[in-house]
């Protein structure tokens, strides 16, 4: 109803006003479907990515309603529409306290989570490892709305972990079990792995072993052997023929060992470390002493041949031949023979 009080000028103004908020109305209605539409758009990205996954994802409300599952999740557990409560059912039950922990402190602190568990399949109802993620989505006021989490399957992993561990016991039983010693170095000589029985021959300590390079164990009139052997054979190889040297112990005495020494590669197929079984053959040696010693004062006589070779012969053999010792070796039994047939006729 007309105010005759209100001038025309006031009328226009408030007309103008009134079409002022019409117009902004408008726009925000407008905005707000344009923020509508590029929302709706988001959504149906993500849950485009979301169904493409390999990985296991699912949404469920701070509630434990369900909310969201990709294919991939119906799949595995053959469950539809799930609630939290139904997920818990095919968790490993040893994963299940620890998973319930992770998840209540995720929706307490709204921290991000991870954690390996075991899920069990709808095909064979075998469980396999899984590695769950999960964070929360909160609502505008900034209260846990939903829960959203991704298991990716690494089973495979787990199964080559577990395999590599028992392998890695095996080995170490085995290097503890071993009477010989054993000992893998760099290439620049530096020790970095050996058995009980390495301490033992050596009288060392484990700690002073790693500061040490073989090279320090051994005397010095074998280095250039020693390097002769990695250059010529252990590196062009893989490994070396069985060969012998001398260890310093820590207490300065010297022991003779035979071993052979072998090569270790990277991955890709390039030098990386050397390792060797080592064998103790100071008794060896010494009863080879008393073997040569007797066969040396022997009251008969002895010669020792390989391929009617003369090795080595001793005093009486001399004595009754008439040969000297530097005569003889490297000699056929030929020089004993008159003739080659007489040579031949015995052979």
């Amino acid at each position: 109803m007309h105010d005759p009080s209100r001038t025309n000028q006031e009328l226009l103004e408030e007309n103008y006003a009134l079409k002022q908020k019409i117009k902004e109305l408008e726009q925000s209605d407008a905005e707000y479907k344009q923020v509508e539409r590029a929302l709706r758009n988001s959504e149906e990205r993500l849950r485009g990515i979301a169904e493409a996954m390999n990985q296991l994802v699912w949404i469920v409300g701070a509630d434990g309603s369900s909310i969201y599952h990709n294919p991939r999740f119906v799949e595995y557990t053959g469950l539809k529409g799930v609630t939290a409560e139904e997920i818990w059912q095919i968790i490993h039950p040893e994963d299940r306290l620890q998973l319930q922990r992770r998840w209540q402190e995720m929706i307490r602190s709204g921290s991000v989570y991870q954690s390996p568990c075991r899920l069990r399949s709808s095909v064979n109802g075998n469980y396999r490892w899984f590695l769950i993620q999960g964070s929360v989505l909160r609502d505008y006021d900034g209260k846990a709305a939903q829960c959203l989490c991704i298991a990716t399957d690494i089973d495979d992993f787990k199964q080559a972990e577990e395999a590599l561990r028992k392998s890695e016991a095996n080995y170490r039983l085995l290097h503890k079990s071993m009477r010989d010693a054993f000992a893998r170095v760099d290439l620049d000589g530096t020790i970095r792995e050996f058995n009980d029985a390495y301490v033992e021959m050596l009288g060392y300590t484990s700690e002073e072993l790693k500061m040490m390079n073989f090279r320090d164990i051994t005397p010095e009139k074998w280095h250039a052997l020693e390097a002769e052997i990695i250059e010529k054979q252990v590196i062009p190889r893989g490994y070396s023929d069985v060969y012998e040297k001398e260890y310093r112990r820590k207490d300065g005495t010297v022991l003779p060992v035979e071993l052979r020494t072998s090569l270790l590669r990277d991955y890709a197929g390039k030098p990386s470390a050397m390792w060797a079984i080592i064998r103790d053959i100071g008794e060896r040696k010494k009863a080879e002493d008393t073997l040569r010693a007797t066969f040396k004062a022997a009251p008969v006589g002895l010669s020792l041949m390989k391929g009617r070779v003369f090795q080595s012969v001793n005093q009486a053999w001399c004595d009754i031949t008439g040969y000297s010792e530097a005569e003889i070796i490297g000699h056929t039994t030929r020089t004993l023979y008159e003739n080659e047939a007489e040579y031949e006729r015995v052979r």
